[in-house]
């Protein structure tokens, strides 16, 4: 015999002795619908309501490019990956600055650099030149 409560969930029961109602499982809201679900958003109910997942990983309900396994994009200052570290696994190109040119792959790249007058400690100065390769 099937046993249905208030909630809607159901359980067998015996006939004879003692219904057997199973508890509700939880549910986490996904508002940016990346399949992660916020562990602070949760609700009970057998039937999976629209809009949560069973999944209560992310860290930002927010943005569905911030999400667990996500590519840790560098220098964002952003958690990327849901893994509490930011920027792991990214490096700073060394450029030697004394060399009349150097090439960066990308201008999202971090470069070191030594000042070029030490006039004031609190004052130091940077000299950078720029040029795009294919116009000059």
């Amino acid at each position: 015999m099937q046993v249905t409560n208030n909630s809607g969930c159901q359980s067998a029961a015996s006939v004879a002795t003692e219904i057997t109602v199973t508890a509700q499982p939880i549910w986490y809201r996904d508002l940016d619908s990346d399949t992660f679900g916020n562990p602070l958003d949760p609700t009970n109910a057998c039937i999976q309501p629209v809009g949560y997942v069973s999944n209560n990983t992310d860290c930002d309900d927010t943005n569905a490019a911030i999400r667990p396994n996500a590519t840790e994009i560098c220098y964002n200052g952003i958690d990327d990956n849901c893994d509490a570290t930011v920027n792991e696994g990214c490096t700073v190109p060394i450029v030697d600055m004394k060399e009349t040119t150097a090439t960066l792959t990308l201008f999202s790249n971090a470069v070191a650099a030594v000042p070029y007058s030490f006039l004031s400690f609190t004052n130091l100065k940077y000299r950078f030149r720029i040029t795009k390769i294919q116009t000059g």
